[in-house]
């Protein structure tokens, strides 16, 4: 009974360990990047934009469909309208050029119609199709925009916790270091070799990294919450990155130089401007077009009654269809210069955006050359931060051993403890730096999503 006992916990155990592992979702880069371009919901929004865009070229074509409209209506005139006639139709002998009043038609009369208005040619709903067009090369040049925000985003927070986690990393072995410096200088201590003070040093140096570390796990936690926002996951999703960037062979794998001669072309923001200009000159034809004459056939049919009585005014005799067919021609003369308004709005629009467009020529050409700069300085200070490294850690370690030996003092270990870590971070600083000028380098020629991570 008990082995079954003991058989039954390890296979719990185990069970539980396997369910708690699924609990936990594993990425790289790359598939954060997936992960957030198919759940983040400023995507999906941007997506929808297509389906709108679909609704409203439906709308604009249906000017081009028969407009067909029903009418129904009932007349009650109270005083009947007045025809005026010349006297001798209703009095022979009534004088020349005489005219009497009378009261033609029925008071009561009703009226069930169809109309058709046909359009045959209007230069406007031809302008306002290219417009859309325009509009729907806009939204996807917007929607690859949003993904483009969103790797971006997603990237610097992948980099900012890897580089976070290894400092944690960095800063539990230099406690663990300090906690054994503290346990010989309080050996040292009860042996009379050393003051309080001394201790106390120590002390205090390993409180203050043990707080330092509070506060990389309070980051590293808000990175991920920004991270899972991003991707689109609930706020209690358990992840771990699997990526890490401080290796030797991720170190092999940068480029020692980046192309400055990529075209501006490429950025979705460039494409976004180019799109605008295009936009505002479809936008121009639309007010051109105004001013063209448009072409209609119109179609109308309708069955009357008319009677002396409301009541039976259904019932009437008194009753016709009539219906006729038309070409309905309609000229443009004076709509108050509103149209030429708007052309002249329209070729400010235009004239402000190829500025914009030449500004962001030159303003995605600097972007290059900085990201350039930044990414090579910083490839150059991985090698001399690597080295600084070893350097630091070889002289905390023999400085350790000198001060048990009593060759130096205690507040030369605690310096070479504290070059030791800063040559530490300043390495993972130099490894981020030069990430994020690549990260910012992809952003400037639009390869974002088309390059390697």
């Amino acid at each position: 009974m008990k082995t079954y006992f003991i058989s039954f916990c390890v296979f719990g155990s185990l069970l539980f360990n396997q369910i708690k592992a699924q609990d936990t979702t594993y990425y790289t880069l790359d598939e954060a990047v997936k992960v957030a371009l198919q759940n983040n919901k400023s995507v999906e929004a941007a997506e929808l934009d297509t389906e709108l865009n679909r609704f409203r070229k439906g709308e604009a074509n249906s000017a081009l469909y028969p407009q067909i409209n029903g009418s129904a209506g009932i007349t009650h005139f109270i005083d009947l309208p007045q025809s005026f006639l010349p006297a001798q139709l209703l009095n022979p002998q009534a004088p020349d050029g005489e005219v009497v009043g009378a009261a033609l038609g029925l008071p009561n009369t009703s009226k069930v119609g169809i109309s058709a208005n046909w359009l045959l040619y209007n230069q406007a709903v031809f302008a306002a199709n290219k417009i859309l067009r325009v509009q729907s090369e806009l939204s996807e040049v917007q929607i690859q925009q949003t993904k483009d925000e969103v790797a971006y985003s997603v990237t610097q927070l992948y980099y900012g916790i890897s580089f976070a986690i290894q400092q944690k990393s960095i800063l539990s072995k230099n406690v663990e270091s300090l906690d054994k410096l503290l346990k010989i200088v309080e050996s040292n201590y009860q042996n009379g070799l050393i003051t309080k003070v001394e201790v106390g040093k120590v002390s205090v140096s390993k409180s203050n990294l043990e707080s330092e570390l509070e506060n990389i796990e309070v980051a590293i936690q808000t990175q991920q919450n920004f991270l899972r926002l991003l991707m689109g996951l609930p706020t209690d999703a358990k992840i771990k990155l699997t990526d890490t960037f401080g290796n030797q062979d991720f170190q092999k794998n940068l480029v020692q130089n980046i192309d400055l001669f990529q075209k501006v072309e490429n950025t979705t923001d460039y494409k976004l401007l180019q799109k605008q200009i295009q936009l505002t000159q479809a936008e121009k034809q639309t007010f051109v077009a105004s001013y063209i004459p448009s072409l209609a056939i119109v179609y109308d049919y309708s069955y009357n009654w008319a009677n002396r009585e409301f009541s039976n005014l259904y019932n009437s005799d008194l009753k016709y269809p009539q219906q006729y067919v038309g070409v309905q021609l309609n000229v443009p003369i004076f709509d108050g210069r509103k149209n030429e308004y708007k052309l002249r709005q329209n070729k400010v629009k235009t004239l402000q955006l190829e500025k914009r467009a030449d500004y962001l020529n030159q303003k995605i050409a600097t972007d290059i050359t900085n990201a350039n700069l930044k990414y090579n300085q910083n490839i150059t200070a991985i090698s001399v931060r690597e080295q600084n490294r070893q350097v630091a850690k070889q002289v905390y370690e023999q400085s350790l051993l000198q001060y048990q030996e009593g060759i130096i003092s205690l507040n030369d270990v605690i310096t070479s403890e504290n070059e030791w870590r800063q040559a530490q971070t300043q390495y993972l600083t130099a490894l981020s730096n030069t990430l994020l000028a690549l990260l910012d380098y992809k952003k400037a020629t639009g390869n974002l999503l088309s390059m390697e991570n």
